[in-house]
C-alpha cells in the first residue's frame, strides 16, 4: 500500500543498495505497534493510497523524518501529510 504524498525508496528495484535497509527500519517500527490506516485515494494502478499509522505513529512523516522518502506536494491529497508534519514536509523537498 502507498504512503500518502511521499515518494519512497521502498519502491526502489530490488537490486538498490538502500531498498533491504529502508524494508528494515520500516519494518522494525511497524512492530512496536498495531497499524490502522486511513484510505485517501487510489492511484493509477489500482492501489489503495493512505495515511498508516504504527500506533501513533504516522509513517509518511517518520519515512520523511529519517531521508527515507521525498514529500510529493501534488500527491498530498487535503495536504494531510504536510499537516502531519509540516516541518519534514518542507525540508524534504
Amino acid at each position: 500500500m502507498p504512503l500518502s504524498a511521499i515518494e519512497s525508496s521502498t519502491y526502489l528495484p530490488s537490486g538498490s543498495s538502500r531498498s533491504p535497509a529502508i524494508w528494515r527500519s520500516l519494518v522494525a517500527i511497524v512492530r512496536r505497534a498495531p497499524i490502522t490506516y486511513q484510505s485517501v485515494t487510489v492511484d493509477r494502478y489500482g492501489r489503495i493510497v493512505a495515511v498508516v499509522w504504527a500506533g501513533t505513529t504516522n509513517l509518511s512523516c517518520w519515512q520523511l523524518q529519517h531521508g527515507q522518502a521525498i514529500y510529493k506536494p501534488k500527491w498530498d491529497n487535503r495536504r494531510l501529510t504536510a499537516r502531519a508534519c509540516p516541518k519534514a514536509a518542507m525540508t524534504s523537498q
